[in-house]
């Protein structure tokens, strides 16, 4: 928010006066400035001071935010294709070595294979549909 809001008085006595609310030195909060000039040469003063800091701690937030955003992406990703090469390693090695006992763990373990892949898989569809809609 822009702190030099000015706002013109109804008062006779404070009629060319301002009411202009400035950052303190101190940073412990603002201070109520009442006059034309003083309001003009503080907004000199501090345009370059004050809008170059909030500039910079704008930048690095909006920094961590993009960098934070690409990790989970890439963090789902990871863990969507590990979830599927076990479970498909799992379920093919349940297959190639215990042929007798296939039957009996076919299904008790299918459906856990099945539920390990489904969460990825709707994460990757969710962001397939994000990316068409707002490319």
């Amino acid at each position: 928010m822009n702190p030099f809001i000015a706002k013109k008085t109804n008062q006779a006595y404070e009629r060319n006066a301002i009411n202009v609310y400035v950052p303190s030195n101190i940073n412990m909060g603002w201070r109520l400035v009442q006059d034309n000039c003083l309001y003009n040469q503080l907004r000199r003063s501090l345009r370059y001071k004050f809008f170059r800091k909030n500039n910079e701690i704008n930048h690095s937030k909006k920094f961590f935010l993009i960098h934070f955003f690409l990790l989970k992406i890439f963090l789902i990703i990871m863990f969507s294709l590990k979830v599927f090469f076990f479970s498909n390693s799992f379920c093919n090695s349940l297959r190639e070595n215990n042929q007798k006992t296939l039957v009996k763990l076919s299904q008790k373990y299918r459906s856990s294979c099945q539920q390990l892949w489904f969460f990825p898989q709707r994460i990757i569809q969710g962001f397939a549909h994000f990316i068409l809609i707002f490319k």
